[in-house]
Formats: structure tokens, C-alpha cells, sequence
């Protein structure tokens, strides 16, 4: 082995050499670069901690004392490491292994530590930019503590905060997820209540939030769900995430702080909202109006042109100078216009039906156009967010 010949070369004493089992990938193959990240620079850019890094890599392997724990600080590592409990079998590679180690040392990690090492990825997603306050270091810690049960992975800290960082009213009132809770009627019952309340505060904690929500359901007669679910999907343009008891602070809060990119208020947010489900309601219903018009309207001329014939030939028959047949013949041929009329009117109602569907696509469309998924690992340049590997070993 090329380790022996460096050794005589360098005329040292030759020392014991133990051998781990191979790694293989999730399909029992030599573990390779198409299984994924296979060096320490990617594991730092997928965002992985180095301790759950050093945990999962000494259980590669082998296995501790009592062949049960999986869960081990350096100390231990050192104090139960033994050549006799390493394994013969080759050991297999499991990222949702390591990624469960990577969720308990995030949980365990102090906050300002965390936020350090994540802020390469806001700052890659364009959240933030460097220099920060100690203010906005503070904020940021509360934002990883609102969204850090849904990591796996620091990577995932932007597509997770997005929410706060990101609000797209037309979104959220024509989006597939939440358009159907916002139309309803005890949501759109609960919103006309609920938004005026909030934009009309000048200072909102979430204890007046909760507080105005209480006036909504007396008002309303609304509570639990068919209360709060519109509320979170209006805020926050989402119908799942984290606590509200969590987000309206930090809404409030980094709405004042000097970020890259703004973060709305409650009242922004609701506002928007408001103005754009506003302008897609009337929209619908101007175009629900006018078909309302049409097809009734087309109905009546055709009707009207019965009506004339039939009267006009019954004098005619009267005065002998037409026949019944001649006026039923007649009818039968005016049919061929009057026809036409009622499909013209059953058109007009389909394409104000389209009108209606169209407007609020073209709505989506005319939004401005949101940065795409942070989700996969960000090329990390900033060096005061990376990580120190060096102490990966045994």
C-alpha cells in the first residue's frame, strides 16, 4: 500500500494499521459520486452540522458499547471506541440516517451558532446581505427556531422561510392550494371582519392578534378552524407552516429591520390581500353579470320573432290572404335565423365564463415573478459562514 511505502520513504517506524469496512451506496455499489455528496464540501453545502457528520461516519461500521446507541458526543466516541467492535460486513450509506442526526444536533446547536452557519444560504437567496446588526441576528434566530422542525438540512432554511420573506397576494387568492378557502363563504365572512381590525393598528403583538380574532368570532359566529385556517392562509399565503404565535412577531419585527429584502407586515400583507381578492370578486362578477344579460336578452329576440310572425299571419289568415300552412311553413323557416341567436347566446355565456377564468390567470401571470426554489444545496463563497471540517476523524 502506498501508506507503507510514504512511511519507508520518510524512514519512520512503520504503525498498526486497521482497516473499516467499505461503504457502499443505497444499491450495495462502491459508494461513488452518483450516490450523491461524497466529500466533506458537499455535506457542508447540503448544510450538514460536523458532529452529526462525525456521529453518522464512526457508526459506519461499528457500533457502540451496548450496540444500541446512536447518539454520541465526541467524548463518548473516544471513551467507547474499540477495534474489537468494528464490523466485517460493508456498511451502507444512508442520507435519511444522517439527516436525522444532522435534525438532533440542529435542535441541540445554540441559535447564534446556527444562524451563523446558515446565513450563507440567505445570503445566496438574496434574504440578507452582510454586514448584519446584532438586531437582525437576534430576528434571524427567532426565524430558524419558527421553521427549524421542517429541516433536514440547513439548504432547506430558504425554501422554508420563504413565507416570511416572500408574500404574493394575486397567489394567494387564485392559487390552487389556497383559492378554495379564500372563496368560501365564512372565510370571505371572517377576512371582511377580521382585515379592517388589523390594518387599522398601528402596533401588533400577537397577543392583540389573538384579541382581535376573539371580536371576529363573536362577530361571526366562526371559531377553530373555520377561524384561524382563512386568517393563516390570508397572512401568510400558505395553508400550513409554523405556529402564528411564532410569525406575526417576526412579521412585525422585520418589517422594521434594514434587510435586503422586505419583509411585509401583517397589515401589508392583509392589505394586499384584500385589494387583489377585492379586484378578482368583481372581476367574476362583472363577467357573471353580463352573461346573466346575454343569454336572456339573445332568448327574447328569437322569442320576439315567434311572436310577430305568428300574429302577422293570423291577421293575413283573417283576411284570406294566407293560408294556416303558408304560416306555419314560414315559421318553420325562420327558424333558420332565430336558431343561431340561441347558440350565439350560449357562446356568449361560455366565453364570459372563460373571461372570468382567464382574468384571474392572467392575474397569476402579471405577478411579479418570484426567485426560484432555493431548495438544493447553494455554492457557499462567503468563508464566515462555512464550517471547519478538519476534526472529522478517528
Amino acid at each position: 500500500p502506498k501508506q507503507i511505502l510514504m512511511y519507508r520513504a520518510l524512514g519512520e517506524p512503520l504503525p498498526v494499521f486497521a482497516h473499516l469496512p467499505l461503504i457502499l451506496g443505497p444499491d450495495k455499489q462502491r459508494l461513488s459520486k452518483r450516490h450523491g455528496a461524497t466529500s466533506l464540501e458537499n455535506f457542508r453545502e447540503m448544510g450538514i452540522l460536523p458532529e452529526a457528520l462525525r456521529n453518522y461516519l464512526a457508526l459506519l461500521g461499528w457500533s457502540a458499547a451496548d450496540g444500541v446507541t446512536e447518539i454520541l458526543s465526541d467524548k463518548e466516541l473516544i471513551e467507547q471506541f474499540s477495534l474489537e467492535r468494528i464490523t466485517k460486513s460493508p456498511a451502507v450509506f444512508d442520507q435519511e440516517k444522517l439527516n436525522w442526526l444532522n435534525r438532533h444536533y440542529m435542535k441541540e446547536s445554540p441559535p447564534s451558532r446556527l444562524v451563523q452557519i446558515a446565513l450563507p444560504f440567505l445570503v445566496q437567496a438574496g434574504y440578507v446581505a452582510q454586514p448584519l446588526g446584532p438586531d437582525v441576528l437576534t430576528w434571524l434566530e427567532r426565524v430558524l427556531d419558527a421553521v427549524l422542525k421542517n429541516l433536514d438540512q440547513l439548504s432547506q432554511l430558504p425554501a422554508a422561510a420563504r413565507l416570511i420573506f416572500e408574500y404574493d397576494a394575486t397567489q394567494t387568492a387564485t392559487g390552487e392550494g389556497t383559492r378554495h378557502v379564500v372563496e368560501d363563504a365564512g372565510a370571505r365572512a371572517v377576512l371582511a371582519a377580521f382585515i379592517p381590525k388589523v390594518v387599522a393598528e398601528q402596533e401588533l403583538t400577537y397577543e392583540r392578534f389573538r384579541a382581535l380574532a376573539k371580536e371576529v368570532q363573536k362577530e361571526t359566529g366562526k371559531k377553530g378552524k373555520d377561524l384561524f385556517h382563512p386568517i393563516r392562509v390570508a397572512v401568510t399565503g400558505a395553508v400550513s407552516g409554523p405556529e402564528l404565535e411564532k410569525l406575526i412577531p417576526i412579521f412585525e419585527e422585520g418589517a422594521k429591520l434594514p434587510l435586503q429584502r422586505h419583509v411585509k407586515s401583517t397589515a401589508e400583507r392583509l392589505r394586499e390581500f384584500a385589494a387583489r381578492n377585492d379586484a378578482l370578486h368583481h372581476a367574476s362578477f362583472r363577467a357573471q353579470f353580463i352573461s346573466g344579460i346575454i343569454m336572456p336578452t339573445m332568448m327574447f329576440i328569437g322569442n320576439l320573432n315567434y311572436v310577430a310572425i305568428a300574429v302577422v299571419g293570423g291577421l293575413r289568415v283573417a283576411n284570406g290572404t294566407m293560408s294556416l300552412g303558408d304560416v306555419q311553413a314560414f315559421i318553420q323557416y325562420s327558424r333558420q335565423f332565430t336558431q343561431p341567436l340561441t347558440q350565439v347566446a350560449s357562446m356568449a355565456n361560455l366565453m364570459q365564463s372563460g373571461v372570468a377564468s382567464a382574468e384571474r390567470v392572467f392575474a397569476v401571470l402579471d405577478a411579479p415573478e418570484q426567485d426560484p426554489d432555493t431548495g438544493s444545496p447553494a455554492h457557499i463563497t462567503d468563508p464566515r459562514g462555512q464550517v471547519a471540517f478538519e476534526d472529522v476523524s478517528f
